[in-house]
């Protein structure tokens, strides 16, 4: 079936033939093939396709292949949806014969992540965050930067007075009232150093928490497995 369908062809597609289901067959694999005569065949009619023409004698038909997957074509006596679609479901059956699903008791091992509170005694560096419990609440974040600009806006939320008086301090390295490089906005006027390593961090959560009266395993963490 061609791409471009003359008369002769709507007319050998019966009264089956609609643009959708023309549109849905013609690039379908059981409308494809190989032949040596593509430009030669172009739109012409299924018959001269399957027989070839006597007045162009370089131009074989579809009966005279040697190839395996034209001799389905070359025994229809018309090529409509439905051949199409035969052949389709016969390629598929070849397909799973020859390439066979390999078949394996294999059975990937199971990586839970892990939950640490954030006063374990463990080594978070190089160790990416999934997400945080902190309130009751679960937040997924996208970084440890990400987790520490969340949980101190929670701290704001819960008393910005002990935040705005950190940015008042003169001293105080990781708050600023204004933007500079490295920080991140957490608060109008309220800037948090970010471009520091993972302890540093987790140091200044913990510093938070006691300056909140919270305790240290108020705050826990879920990391994502390390690569084995």
């Amino acid at each position: 079936m061609p791409q471009t369908l003359s008369e002769v062809w709507k007319k050998e597609l019966g009264d089956n033939f609609n643009l959708e289901s023309y549109q849905k067959w013609v690039h379908n694999i059981g409308n494809l093939t190989l032949t040596a005569y593509n430009s030669e065949y172009s739109n012409r009619s299924f018959l001269e396709k399957r027989d070839g023409i006597q007045s162009i004698p370089n131009m074989k038909g579809f009966k005279y292949s040697c190839i395996a997957m034209n001799k389905y074509v070359s025994e229809q006596d018309c090529w409509t949806f439905e051949q199409i679609e035969k052949r389709c479901k016969i390629f598929a059956e070849e397909a799973c014969k020859i390439w066979v699903y390999p078949m394996s008791s294999y059975v990937p091992k199971v990586v839970e992540e892990e939950f640490i509170p954030l006063d374990a005694d463990y080594k978070f560096t190089g160790r990416y965050i999934k997400s945080y419990t902190f309130n009751g609440m679960v937040v997924n974040v996208n970084s440890w930067a990400d987790a520490f600009v969340r949980i101190v806006q929670t701290f704001y939320e819960i008393d910005d007075l002990i935040l705005c008086n950190l940015v008042s301090d003169p001293s105080e390295v990781y708050y600023s009232n204004k933007q500079q490089k490295g920080f991140m906005q957490v608060a109008k006027n309220i800037y948090l150093l970010v471009q520091c390593d993972t302890n540093s961090k987790l140091r200044q959560i913990q510093r938070l928490l006691n300056m909140y009266k919270f305790e240290s395993d108020d705050i826990s963490v879920t990391l994502y497995p390390q690569k084995d």
